[in-house]
């Protein structure tokens, strides 16, 4: 008797999605604590196709551009897809940057805010649905 991949996939996708949240919410933490407020545009976004389950699925990254207080200008993409923009180009907002690193950066709109705590939970729903298919498959004569 072996244990069915749908629960060996649950527990991954969880794991990892655990994992993404808590590296974006350690970074977010940490820019909040000891970055550089800045005004920055949405300078454009940039499209990464993936192809999944056969269909195209496209993730859109918001590029930001700003200028850091020593006047350097950055443009990057943000490491944060959407699948729908939630951004216009052109549209201002407020960065925090590593004032060692300035490509290191985040976005500090409310909608960033929350994208962790959401990969947080998506992430303990999967482990949750593993644990119950484990579950089931133990009572399972």
């Amino acid at each position: 008797m072996a244990i069915e991949i749908q629960t060996i996939i649950y527990f991954i996708i969880g794991l990892v999605f655990i994992f993404l949240g808590n590296r974006h919410l350690g970074k977010r933490d940490r820019l909040m604590e000891t970055g550089v407020e800045v005004e920055g545009i949405i300078f454009e976004f940039e499209s990464n196709k993936e192809l999944v389950n056969d269909t195209n699925f496209s993730n859109k990254y918001p590029v930001v551009r700003f200028v850091t207080t020593e006047g350097q200008w950055i443009t990057k993409s943000t490491d944060i897809g959407l699948s729908t923009s939630f951004f216009k180009e052109g549209e201002k907002i407020k960065v925090k940057y590593n004032p060692d690193n300035p490509e290191d950066f985040i976005i500090t709109s409310s909608l960033f805010k929350w994208i962790p705590y959401t990969l947080i939970a998506l992430g303990l729903i999967m482990v949750a649905a593993g644990l119950y298919s484990l579950v089931v498959f133990i009572k399972t004569p």
